[in-house]
């Protein structure tokens, strides 16, 4: 075989491959239905309670609340100049419930949480 005949061999098969593939495609799009995505990023984050102490429950609730403000500027629902004061609200209303829970005997509840948000 030349190497004419290896080129010519060599094209026609890659001209058919890119054929194949492309009827391959077009196929798999037949049954496909529309996607919602939503480019948002989430501003609510759930922290466990059970088996920690206070000081525990107050760092992640910290980071909790830096994550769901950072995320809500970042979704533009917030703006930037209002970061910390989110975030340190965010705190104080997470720690305000944990006290409740607290007082009211619920963290011997099965699974306590204390969900964050950002609003």
């Amino acid at each position: 075989m030349t190497s004419a005949t290896r080129i010519a061999t060599l094209v026609a098969a890659l001209g058919a491959a890119v054929a194949l593939g492309g009827a391959a495609h077009a196929a798999q799009g037949e049954g496909v239905s529309e996607v919602s995505v939503s480019g948002h990023l989430p501003t609510q984050v759930t922290v466990p309670l059970a088996g920690k102490d206070r000081t525990v429950v107050r760092h992640e609730v910290r980071l909790a609340a830096g994550f769901v403000c950072r995320n809500a500027v970042t979704n533009r629902d917030l703006e930037f100049s209002d970061l910390n004061w989110c975030s340190q609200r965010s705190r104080v209303r997470a720690m305000r419930r944990y006290d409740g829970m607290v007082a009211r005997g619920m963290l011997t509840a099965e699974a306590p949480v204390i969900v964050l948000s950002a609003r």
